[in-house]
């Protein structure tokens, strides 16, 4: 950890074995990797290849806890350019070894916005080199995320343009049907989305029990820029539940009370009359216990926006998906917003 290669060298001509684990099963080559110490980590990676004829023992060492390799330990905390070279990691036989959670190491360096790392990683001469990974910008962890999914879960606009060029399927969901454009525009991930939507990602994919559409997730957490990016490309706004239902995106910011969303429709729609809506409306709504389903009253013309709540709703009544509105489509930084009724000018 303290960076000296004069003692690291010299521990290694006393015969110590480089790569034996502590209590937590690290070695001394996941440091390496985590300081992202080009020298030292040659200089162990060089003993690993004399002294175990390249047996993978040092390379198959996980941590305890999630099981990271060494090669994780660099996707996540190894920043620089200069550190990712083919001639370190040629003889490395780990890029696609996963964690306990399922994580390769691009995952890893995806998640971290690690971008000199994926680029490297994703290079057509080290996918030659390791012909293992044919499929492995499209692995998926143990929650069915790709790389890709983590990059724009982590607004790393810079990775995307690599993954996309190296064969990334764009449109592929996890396992709860969200989609790389869903997770940008949920965590307010504009940069992401924008580079998803140059390289012809649709905004007409629908995820969940409730088939939400990204326009949906962007109303529901009030992402402005997102929605903003969102109708510059004509994202439908509204998707229905198995039985016909409408679930209107409109309504969803108006319900929770996310004005700044609900105006960037209404500026971008071309026709505000087709917006102007009477009656109840379906929808999404953050209250006390979460995000539930509820029947809403709104009335939308030029000149209010007015939301109320029906006052005798059975919850159980409301809808078949009403038992499956899972958490994870909510911000929680949102939580605390009430119902809202506003006025604004014609």
């Amino acid at each position: 950890m303290g960076q000296n290669i004069e003692i690291v060298r010299l521990v290694l001509e006393s015969d110590a074995d480089p790569l034996g684990p502590s209590a937590r099963r690290l070695t001394s080559l996941h440091l390496a990797a985590m300081t992202g110490n080009a020298a030292i980590t040659d200089l162990l990676c060089d003993r690993l290849l004399t002294v175990h004829l390249g047996e993978d023992r040092g390379h198959a060492q996980p941590t305890t806890g999630i099981g990271d390799y060494p090669l994780h330990f660099a996707a996540a905390y190894t920043m620089t350019a200069s550190f990712w070279t083919l001639e370190r990691f040629q003889n490395l036989r780990a890029m696609n070894w996963t964690n306990f959670l399922g994580e390769t190491p691009l995952h890893r360096a995806a998640a971290m916005s690690n971008s000199n790392a994926v680029r490297f990683m994703t290079r057509s001469d080290v996918m030659r080199l390791h012909w293992q990974l044919t499929n492995y910008v499209n692995a998926t962890d143990n929650m069915g995320r790709t790389a890709l999914w983590h990059a724009a879960a982590a607004n790393s606009s810079h990775s995307i343009p690599a993954l996309v060029r190296a064969g990334a399927n764009i449109h592929l969901p996890d396992d709860l049907g969200l989609t790389p454009a869903h997770v940008a525009s949920r965590d307010h991930n504009a940069e992401a989305l924008e580079e998803l939507l140059i390289r012809g990602a649709k905004v007409t994919c629908e995820a969940g029990a409730l088939h939400l559409k990204p326009a949906h997730m962007a109303a529901l957490n009030g992402s402005a820029r997102c929605m903003a990016l969102l109708m510059s490309k004509n994202a439908p706004l509204v998707s229905e539940l198995d039985d016909g239902t409408p679930l209107n995106a409109f309504h969803f910011t108006l319900v929770n009370g996310n004005e700044a969303c609900a105006r960037v429709i209404w500026e971008y729609h071309e026709s505000r009359k087709d917006l102007e809506f009477r009656g109840w409306s379906l929808c999404v709504v953050v209250d006390a216990e979460g995000p539930v389903l509820k029947w809403m009253g709104l009335e939308i013309d030029q000149r209010n926006w007015v939301v109320t709540e029906h006052p005798d709703q059975d919850r159980s009544q409301l809808s078949a998906a009403s038992g499956r509105v899972p958490a994870y489509w909510i911000d929680p930084r949102f939580l605390e917003r009430g119902l809202k009724s506003w006025s604004r000018n014609a």
